[in-house]
């Protein structure tokens, strides 16, 4: 297991603790720590069941879905 996904399952068991069912991510710092990829204009959710969601600019799909293990990115006009 990576160190991402036992961040990431620390994550889920707090929020499994606090009774939250998702968590968003803005801030570049935070989601470079639980997922490995920070870049700015970005957004990054983690749900209960651990799956992860992440949108980009459209410009930076191919990119994320190279560097980083997520469920599900979407891409978008900046």
């Amino acid at each position: 297991m990576s160190f991402y996904e036992e961040r990431i399952k620390k994550a889920v068991e707090l929020m499994g603790k606090h009774g939250l069912d998702v968590i968003l991510l803005t801030k570049p710092a935070n989601m470079f720590y639980l997922i490995g990829d920070g870049r700015l204009c970005a957004y990054a959710m983690i749900t209960r069941k651990g799956k992860l969601g992440l949108g980009v600019p459209k410009t930076d799909l191919d990119d994320v879905r190279s560097l980083t293990r997520v469920d599900h990115v979407v891409g978008f006009d900046v």
